[in-house]
């Protein structure tokens, strides 16, 4: 019999700002806080990082936190990228990078979840009364996710983790 209160769907979330400086981030509807990653970049011969990720250490991240919770549903939830003008203007070579980095881990999510949702980052930070403060975004985390964060938790991955949390707020 019904009690009359509305169950939460249980669910993972896993949320990406992409681009070569991104981080990858995972949420549970239920259990709160999963974890973080940085973006992983694919490395060369010699050791050297590149301008690539490495879509194969990614869709491991992603299957890592999916394998958590291997019943559950899941959503994906990516920052939609967007070009910068004036004095802030990326260079040719960083565009590509961002648009490489969206394209393999929106493909990645497309195929590793059960949804996906592209946000703006002016929709999702107006959710939090976000705006380009990264010290606000690390803030407003740590607020929702308290003790469960690491001490040295930055922007990025603080952002990862908003996007993450503002799909909860949409099941």
């Amino acid at each position: 019999t019904s009690t009359g209160a509305t169950e939460r769907l249980a669910m993972i979330v896993i949320g990406i700002d992409p681009g070569l400086s991104g981080c990858v981030a995972a949420v549970h509807s239920t259990d709160g806080y999963i974890g973080t990653e940085a973006m992983p970049l694919a490395t060369k011969p010699k050791g050297r990082r590149t301008n690539r990720v490495d879509i194969k250490a990614l869709a491991r991240i992603i299957a890592d936190f999916r394998r958590l919770y291997p019943c559950d549903p899941s959503m994906g939830v990516i920052e939609e990228i967007q070009s910068r003008g004036g004095s802030d203007a990326m260079s040719g070579i960083a565009v590509f990078g961002m648009g490489y980095a969206f394209g393999i881990a929106h493909a990645l999510l497309a195929v590793r979840t059960d949804e996906l949702i592209v946000v703006s980052p002016r929709r999702w930070k107006a959710h939090y009364g976000l705006d380009a403060n990264k010290a606000e975004s690390v803030a407003c985390a740590r607020r929702l996710y308290g003790s469960r964060l690491p001490t040295q938790f930055g922007h990025n991955r603080a952002e990862a983790l908003l996007i993450a949390h503002w799909g909860l707020g949409i099941l």
